[in-house]
């Protein structure tokens, strides 16, 4: 897993709430259950943007699941989709005390 901090330029365009942690790791998305492999480019505490996984059907509003599992424990954060892009989702985590936790142990890696 890789961790990169953002430099000064993009944190100005930025216009989130939260700051980002961009990182490189891989995790699994689960809709109804069933388990996608994909990676997580950037983590914050509201959100994260993740790839598409290989035939994925859901569109915006989808609840999910990501599984992070290269954490010590099972981690896994309740996100909704909110972004759909060519090559990647945005999800906005419901429950932000996970992903505080989740972002703590991909630095810790």
């Amino acid at each position: 897993m890789a961790v990169k901090t953002a430099t000064s330029s993009s944190q100005a365009d930025d216009r989130r709430r939260h700051a980002r942690l961009e990182v490189s790791t891989a995790i699994m998305v689960s809709p109804n259950g069933h388990a996608n492999e994909t990676n997580v480019f950037d983590l914050s505490e509201s959100g994260a943007r993740i790839g598409i996984p290989q035939d994925f059907e859901h569109g915006l509003g989808a609840l999910v699941r990501l599984h992070f599992p290269k954490t010590h424990g099972p981690l896994i954060v309740f996100a909704e989709i909110v972004r759909v892009a060519i090559d990647h989702l945005g999800v906005a985590q419901l429950l932000r005390r996970a992903a505080h936790l989740a972002a703590g142990e991909l630095r810790r890696g």
